[in-house]
């Protein structure tokens, strides 16, 4: 009797050693794409700042004929991204005051990801 107890103990902790080991791959995996697609959304963070960077330097009246309604990919060591910019120009009238701005909004949607990862970040010049 006492041969097979020992070796039910042999099974039992071969057993409770895979599920340990299953249980820590999961982990990992999952850490890992949970750390890609930060990584992922990062670059498409920083290539629509880029863009709003570039726009506060542009003077008032190039900023229409040079950020409206363009459309292009960024090549990046993590896959490709496709920008798109729009402006729309508005005037805000209040009491004494007549302002005009263009808001210009930058998405940027990750293409060769299997979930698309899309960011839309806004910026208003007067």
């Amino acid at each position: 009797m006492n041969d097979y107890s020992d070796l039910f103990m042999v099974i039992g902790a071969s057993l409770l050693y895979a599920i340990l080991l299953i249980d820590i791959n999961i982990t990992v995996l999952h850490g890992t794409k949970y750390k890609t697609e930060r990584e992922v959304e990062y670059t498409a963070i920083a290539l629509a700042q880029d863009i709003i960077d570039e726009a506060r330097w542009v003077p008032y009246d190039q900023f229409n004929t040079r950020f409206a309604n363009t459309d292009s990919t960024y090549n990046t060591t993590l896959g490709d991204y496709r920008v798109t910019t729009k402006t729309l120009s508005n005037t805000l009238s209040g009491i004494g005051v007549s302002n005009n701005h263009i808001q210009l909004d930058v998405r940027v949607q990750s293409v060769s990801t299997a979930d698309t990862v899309s960011v839309l970040l806004s910026y208003v010049k007067n």
